[in-house]
């Protein structure tokens, strides 16, 4: 027992470290102010068309996998919030929006939703450690969706490439409105301005903009929750009985090797 044990410690260290990796070891933790997406002189970035928005869930905001219960599913009070979540993966990848806007919206998208709910103490809770989280996160997510997001114009083709940008949105999620279109991009007339407006588009729309992924933590864990041995003890499937077996197989080992002596 006490070495099934030690292989299930094994295995959850090494998903803390793995989770860990997500705030980049920790270092540089609590950033809130991000480097905005530059381009060379005579050029402003636009999000790159068409829109390619993708979700990991709550899980991946902080605490990783351990933010699902032992049966390996999403406690209650992150599904009250996985719409907020969703939002906040799709603002960190919107050409243009900063780290501190994209964090506030999902805090306030997070407390209307916990006030409203009928789980109130559970999506409280779930709510509070985000926060937490995002209290501790540095600029690496927020900078890789916005390198992945934007791309970079002549200044003079930045107003029809903005247009381009919400036609394709309208087109997609809703053809029959395309004659907001002229109108929008008239107000859209700097890349900040069309983040704001591609943020409301897509809370808007949600689950039709955004692209469900799985997080890579979130994995692991359900991996290792699968993985149960003859005892129902989680994380101590075959794998962790190999390890079993080697340490048995010394010990047998040592005692032939005494037998022989």
């Amino acid at each position: 027992m006490k070495s099934h044990w030690a292989a299930f410690s094994n295995s959850l260290l090494i998903f803390f470290l793995l989770a860990g990796e997500s705030f980049g070891q920790f270092e540089d933790y609590g950033q809130k102010n991000c480097a905005v997406f530059q381009c060379p002189k005579d050029e402003n970035p636009v999000p790159k068309s068409p829109l390619e928005l993708q979700s990991s869930g709550c899980s991946s905001i902080g605490g990783g996998g351990l933010s699902m219960n032992f049966n390996g599913n999403a406690n209650s009070g992150e599904m009250e919030i996985s719409s907020c979540c969703d939002s906040f993966h799709a603002c960190n990848q919107i050409c243009g929006t900063t780290k501190s806007f994209c964090e506030d919206s999902f805090t306030k998208c997070m407390d209307a939703k916990c006030k409203m709910s009928s789980q109130k103490d559970e999506c409280t809770k779930a709510a509070s450690t985000k926060k937490l989280m995002l209290q501790l996160s540095n600029c690496n997510d927020f900078n890789e969706g916005q390198k992945k997001s934007c791309t970079c114009v002549k200044t003079d083709d930045a107003d029809a490439k903005r247009k381009e940008v919400i036609e394709d949105f309208y087109q997609t999620y809703n053809p029959s409105q395309m004659s907001k279109v002229d109108g929008l991009a008239a107000k859209a007339t700097d890349t900040n301005k069309l983040a704001g407006l591609l943020t409301k588009l897509v809370t808007k729309y949600g689950s039709k903009a955004i692209k469900k992924v799985k997080d890579s933590r979130e994995k692991l864990m359900e991996d290792m929750m699968n993985s149960r041995g003859p005892n129902g003890i989680p994380g101590m499937g075959r794998k962790a009985f190999d390890a079993d077996r080697f340490e048995n197989d010394q010990e047998e080992a040592e005692e032939e090797e005494m037998i022989e002596l």
